[in-house]
């Protein structure tokens, strides 16, 4: 169960998904829900009145109205890169994501390095773990290095490339306009480089863009966009593989929460530091 199709986040994840599931001789059923909770409670229920064995969900909500039924039944589930956020039944729930607050601090902490100073960043909806995580993430970094947040800097909107792109105009066009850019996937960032070319402006000399995924058009020869990597595919088929162990019953039941490590991939799109600006890293 994934959001959209047209994100290339969710192809790798599923080629993932899908090579491991062949390896111990199940099939997949793709279904997107297009961030719509009503679509994956439908999809859920078709889901299950077909028979399926288990359900990979990559698409809940940080309150997912849609979990609860699923634990209550003990059907076999869990969750990738997205988790829920409710305490008393995440403690029960099968999940793989990354750490997206270190991520996101990752991704500021690049930029504020290299002298920039107004960054603006591009999230999504607050509801979905990974925005909230990766926003507050950035935002530590920002405290971290004496620098004042600014709420004009922040732009909310799904994960749409052309949603993303109408977001960095309009920073562009700020009498003030941010010296960087932290999209926070990399499907917007691709929207926000668009939006910066098609200014007339250079890309990192005039603005510098980082984003968040590391898929694979980010490293195009001429694109070449920083990004903080999450194994995509390795993630996708570690999921397969507890599931399995769920619905086979393998072994003992236990609760399987896995929380993999972001790496930083430096590429074109933020150039050096600015001449005579220098910071010490922080220790956290």
């Amino acid at each position: 169960m994934i959001t959209s199709i047209l994100n290339p986040f969710y192809p790798e994840l599923a080629k993932g998904i899908e090579d491991a599931a062949m390896s111990f001789g199940y099939n997949i059923i793709l279904c997107s829900t297009d961030s719509d909770l009503r679509k994956e409670r439908h999809f859920t229920r078709m889901l299950r009145s077909k028979g399926v064995d288990g359900i990979i969900f990559s698409s809940v909500e940080a309150n997912d109205p849609n979990i609860k039924p699923l634990l209550e039944d003990g059907f076999p589930f869990i969750l990738v890169n997205r988790r829920i956020l409710n305490r008393s039944l995440l403690e029960r729930v099968n999940y793989i994501a990354l750490d997206n607050f270190s991520g996101g601090y990752m991704a500021m902490e690049h930029l504020i390095r290299l002298g920039h100073r107004r960054i603006a960043v591009i999230t999504g909806p607050p509801n979905v773990s990974n925005n909230m995580e990766r926003t507050k993430g950035a935002r530590k970094a920002i405290s971290d290095y004496g620098l004042a947040f600014d709420p004009s800097l922040v732009a909310v909107c799904h994960s749409s490339k052309e949603l993303a792109y109408e977001a960095a105009k309009g920073f562009l066009s700020m009498k003030d306009p941010p010296s960087a850019m932290f999209a926070e996937n990399d499907y917007k960032a691709l929207g926000v480089r668009e939006a910066i070319l098609e200014s007339g402006m250079r890309i990192p000399e005039d603005v510098a863009l980082v984003g968040f995924d590391d898929i694979a058009a980010t490293a195009l020869k001429g694109v070449e966009i920083t990004t903080i990597n999450q194994k995509k595919y390795e993630m996708g088929s570690m999921a397969v593989r507890i599931l399995i162990e769920r619905i086979e019953k393998s072994s003992p039941p236990r609760v399987s929460q896995v929380t993999l490590e972001p790496e930083l991939i430096i590429r074109q799109s933020c150039g050096y530091a600015r001449s005579g600006y220098q910071l010490d890293r922080v220790k956290l």
